[in-house]
């Protein structure tokens, strides 16, 4: 099942590919398909997007029969971990739990009483707003823009849980669905949180595809006062192999980087297959020509990637870049601080 904080996670991972339309494209002759599993998660998850949009309602694993207050992974019902329990903050968005209000002093104190009481919970550790703000300016250090745009008030105060080894995992959340003063709960054990180790440092450009509706494929939006995307008045073009070689071109002179693959519909839809093998819905909604093609550019360290990223949004037959590391930034921000910020702020200088 899913829960709205996976929902988020999952939308911070593929905010820039998740309109992606799809494709009818052929691949590139001789390109070499990928298969490291953190790259092509992203190409699965853009593809989830735009498939609940093309298929209508279909749902995303039952997102209606999980508590609003509580996140829980499938895949990791037993075994010793961590699970945050971020308490109620007035920074937070206000349409969930805690209806943007802080925990009380006393919540708090029953929150607390109540986890370590848990026969499932090994150990627990109460991180304040203050201590969470010194473990995020460490673990954020290499994101100056980041550190500037977040203060100690940002982030949540939480109960950090050891859980016992063979320990029932899905009791914990259950227990404490509902429970005043919970605004999540975060099983790090989770598939949805990624291990900064896996982090390739990335570039990803996704392709026009048919019927495009992003303008950089030239289609033509509608959109309402606030900016905000209601349709399409004019549907864009799909990438020319033309240009496809054109990009791979570029990519092979850009001197910030030091590979790069080509996914195509065949192997971003094996990736999708195995993302989501339990949500019958979703995958009887999809076929291969539904997934967007792509390229991942694998990064030489410590280099400015808005130079390439700029590059690249600029070449024909492109429909959007996303920058890996700000990517993997917000979902780790997600799951071990509480907090969603959009990729302006993670990565202003280009996601």
């Amino acid at each position: 099942m899913n829960s709205p904080m996976e929902d988020r996670l999952r939308e911070a991972l593929a905010e820039a590919g998740a309109t992606i339309d799809t494709s009818t494209l052929r691949p590139l002759h001789g390109a070499q398909r990928s298969r490291f599993r953190v790259d092509l998660r992203l190409v699965a998850v853009a593809a989830v997007v735009v498939l609940v949009g093309v298929a209508g309602a279909v749902g995303m694993g039952g997102r209606g029969d999980v508590d609003r207050a509580v996140a829980v992974s499938p895949d990791h019902r037993q075994g010793k971990g961590e699970m945050i329990v971020f308490l109620c903050s007035k920074t937070l968005p206000k349409e969930e739990a805690c209806q943007g209000r802080d925990v009380t002093a006393e919540e708090t104190k029953a929150v607390g009483a109540l986890v370590r009481q848990l026969p499932e919970v090994e150990s627990v550790a109460f991180i304040d707003q203050a201590g969470a703000y010194e473990k995020f300016r460490r673990e954020f250090v290499h994101n100056k823009a980041l550190l500037d745009g977040v203060r100690a008030v940002d982030l949540p105060a939480s109960f950090r849980l050891t859980i016992r080894d063979g320990a029932d995992r899905d009791r914990v959340p259950q227990v404490l669905r509902g429970v005043a003063g919970i605004q999540n709960v975060m099983d790090l054990s989770s598939d949805m949180v990624a291990d900064r180790a896996d982090a390739r440092p990335v570039v990803k450009a996704f392709l026009c595809g048919k019927e495009a509706h992003q303008t950089p494929c030239g289609a033509e939006q509608v959109v309402d006062g606030k900016g905000n995307f209601k349709g399409v008045k004019k549907a864009g073009k799909a990438a020319t192999n033309a240009e496809k070689v054109a990009v791979q071109d570029l990519i092979d002179s850009l001197p910030d980087v030091e590979s790069s693959t080509f996914v195509d519909q065949g192997a971003a839809y094996e990736d999708f297959q195995k993302s989501f093998p339990d949500n019958k819905a979703l995958l009887d909604s999809a076929k291969v020509t539904d997934m967007p093609e792509s390229f991942i550019l694998t990064m030489k360290p410590e280099v400015d990637r808005s130079k390439t990223i700029s590059r690249l949004k600029r070449q024909p037959g492109i429909a959007a870049v996303v920058n890996g590391a700000c990517t993997a930034d917000r979902g780790l921000l997600m799951a071990n601080f509480g907090l969603l910020l959009p990729g302006s702020k993670v990565c202003p200088d280009g996601e």
